[in-house]
This record gives structure tokens, sequence and C-alpha cells, in this order.
């Protein structure tokens, strides 16, 4: 064989000596199945395969039933350029330590459809059926195509939680409702009863989890009717207008729903001359999971982007190696509490004055 040719199975199995059958046993991972292969013979064929240069067919494996170790990563959004403080960065970093530690090679999918957008199927087949199965990531996802892809039995799993009507598919989450008690019991704690919780209009499965928490802790206060004290906006309404008319109409706790929002009331209450936590307090129901990353005193929890990426491979892993096994494929990942300076009794209560004594 001229070392300008590619090499096939044939020029393999000659090398080893051994037939092209037991080559295909070899390279796709069920030597030590029902047909039993030496590990010296197995030894021989992967020395064949070094000296020679040989890349195996991924496409004719995964025919032969065989796994390609490859495995795909989908986003719904472009990541590129990457800041350090990318949204998605600290999930792709868990993922890619992951992939190290469980010996599996990672295949980004970054394709744009002819509508601008990103989309797993093209043309009605799906692209990520060249790995061996894929995880998910992204706020702008299609649900129709989760749910094909679910209905088609490819592996994967979301990092995010997700609920589909076509049955339970796997994901990683934050612990954002419990995270969101915390805080807001916190609040209680100091007095605070007029809490406002201020969300953004698209309500996802984070959301509703922190909306969650937060209607847990005020009820646990006996405070019920909150239809009132629960908004949603954008944060370009977060403006001198609305902090002194929530403020007028007895507000003494913002618990915003995202990190903007509560940059922004920062901002805001510095030129209308509020201070914090004097005035009023204020929390943020989560940021990043990067303490290098300043959030400027204000009183939340970290995500744990990080670790929800590294434990999307794994439970994904565990779903490859046994498709049926009985085990957890919902798993959601503590967020943990970043204590700050924006909060402390309301104004004017008893805990207040003999604070300014």
């Amino acid at each position: 064989m001229r070392r300008s040719q590619r090499p096939t199975q044939q020029d393999i199995a000659r090398a080893a000596g051994v037939s092209t059958a037991v080559v295909s046993l070899v390279i796709n991972g069920r030597a030590d199945g029902k047909v039993k292969i030496s590990k010296r013979t197995q030894e021989r064929v992967w020395a064949a395969i070094r000296e020679h240069g040989y890349m195996p067919n991924l496409a004719a494996r995964q025919l032969a039933g065989g796994r390609t170790n490859i495995i795909g990563v989908f986003t719904y959004e472009p990541i590129f350029p990457m800041e350090p403080n990318n949204f998605y960065q600290p999930f792709l970093v868990g993922i890619e330590e992951q992939a190290a530690v469980l010996d599996y090679n990672l295949l980004l999918f970054t394709r744009l459809s002819p509508d601008g957008g990103r989309h797993i199927y093209h043309d009605g087949v799906n692209q990520l059926q060249t790995t061996d199965g894929a995880i998910l990531l992204g706020t702008n996802e299609d649900r129709a195509e989760l749910a094909r892809l679910y209905q088609d039995g490819f592996p994967f799993v979301f990092v995010g939680r997700r609920e589909l009507d076509a049955g339970p598919i796997a994901y990683t989450a934050a612990g954002y409702a419990d995270a969101t008690e915390h805080l807001i019991r916190k609040l209680l704690e100091q007095g605070h009863r007029r809490i406002l919780y201020v969300g953004q209009p698209l309500i996802n499965e984070s959301a509703q989890d922190r909306e969650a928490g937060f209607r847990r802790a005020m009820a646990s206060a006996g405070i019920d009717d909150l239809d009132e004290l629960i908004i949603r906006c954008q944060i370009h309404d977060l403006g001198g207008g609305f902090l002194r008319g929530w403020i007028e109409r007895g507000v003494t706790a913002f618990a915003m729903e995202h990190m903007a929002a509560a940059l922004r009331i920062l901002e805001v209450s510095s030129e209308e001359g509020y201070g914090i936590p004097e005035a009023f307090s204020l929390v943020a129901l989560g940021k990043a999971d990067d303490p290098t990353v300043d959030h400027r005193g204000i009183d939340t929890f970290f995500i744990p982007h990080r670790e929800m990426g590294a434990q999307a491979l794994v439970l994904l892993c565990r779903i490859l190696e046994d498709p049926d096994a009985d085990v957890p494929r919902q798993i959601t990942i503590p967020c943990t509490l970043a204590a700050g300076r924006t909060t402390g009794p309301p104004p004017g209560s008893r805990v207040a004055r003999k604070e300014v004594r």
C-alpha cells in the first residue's frame, strides 16, 4: 500500500493478521460483547491502526451499530465571538471539562437555516445523528423540534428545565425556586411585607421557577394576594417614575428576576437620590456562576452554569451506556447564595430606627 493512499479496513486486517470482521468489532467497541476477542488481538489491531494512520468512517460505523464517541453540542443562539462573561461560556467550559474526563470528542453545530435561525432538522433530516447524542442549549428553542427529537428516540439532554407535552425530556436545571425562596424569606425576616417581584415579559420555565419560589416564601408569611406585587415589564420601563411610583405605593423591597434589571434599578436609584438599603432593599434572582464578575454588592445567588453543563454530559453518557436504566433524567442543581449590601430593614421600621441610633 502506498502511503499516499487512504488505508482501508482490509489493509488493517492484513497488517494485524486478522479478518475484517475482527477489525470492525474492535473499532466499534464490540470486541468484548457476544464475540470475545483476546486483548492481545485487540492490541495488534490498534497497533496496525496507529501505524497506518487509519481513520474509521463514522457514518459506516454508526450504520454498523457502533459508537463514534462524539457528542454534539447544539445552541439555538450564536456563541461566537465569546466574551468571558458570555451567557454560554460557563456552560461550554463545564461540558468541555467533563468530555475530557469521560473521553468524548465534542462537535459544535453552528449551521444557519435559510430563515437565519438554527434548527436541528434540515430538509427533514436530523443533523445531530452523526453523533452518539447531543447536548442542547438556548432560550429561543423550537419546541416542536424538541418534541420530534424526543419522539424519534434520539438521545439528548437540554441544559435548563424544559417541559414538553410530548413527554419528559432529560435536562439539568438550576434550583431557582429554592434560591429565590431563600432570598425572599431573608427580606421577610428583616420586616418587609410589600415586596415587588419584577420579571420580564417572556415567561419560560426558569421564570416560572423563580416566581414559584417567591410565592412560596410570601405564602409562608401569610401574604397570599400577590396579583399587585408580581409584574412583568421591559428593562427600559425601569426608570425614575417606575421607582418613585412603587415606593409611594408602599413597596419597601424589589426582587428583580434578572441581574440586568437589578443593575438598572441600582443606576436609577442613584440618579433619583435613593440610598440602598436605606430607602428600599434590592435583590437579584440569579447571576452567572463566575465569582470574578462583580455583582455590584447586590444580594443574589450564583446560577451553576458550569455544573449544569458538566452534569448534562454525565447524564447523557449514562443514557448512552444503558438507555433503559432507571436513573433520574431530570436533575436540579442547587444555586449558591451570594450575600451583598443591598438588603436591610424597611425604612421607618423599629429595627431600622434602632440601627440609626
